[in-house]
């Protein structure tokens, strides 16, 4: 939950630094330089995507994914919580 604080549904903000010298003997780079994408980025991209441009058939498939995602989530919320309980029980809280 931490990774998402200040994200909002409809505003994703994005900084991107690029700094590229360009002077005597320097030219731009002619392929593009790809950039780190930020922890929670693609899912706020996804959350703000204009989904009337999908068919119904792709709105399914699409909500089944997130629901395969929300059930790999789940299962990492158990092995965190798990791996805390033991932790807990062995040095104690």
């Amino acid at each position: 939950m931490a990774g998402f604080q200040g994200l909002r549904a409809k505003e994703v903000w994005v900084e991107i630094v690029v700094s590229l010298p360009i002077g005597k003997g320097c030219t731009p780079m002619e392929e593009p330089v790809s950039t780190r994408v930020g922890r929670g980025q693609r899912l706020a991209e996804a959350m703000i995507e204009d989904l009337d441009l999908y068919s119904v058939d792709e709105l399914e498939a699409r909500i089944e994914v997130l629901r395969e995602e929300i059930t790999r989530c789940e299962a990492q919320i158990a092995r965190k919580r798990a791996g805390r309980a033991a932790a807990e029980a062995l040095f104690g809280s």
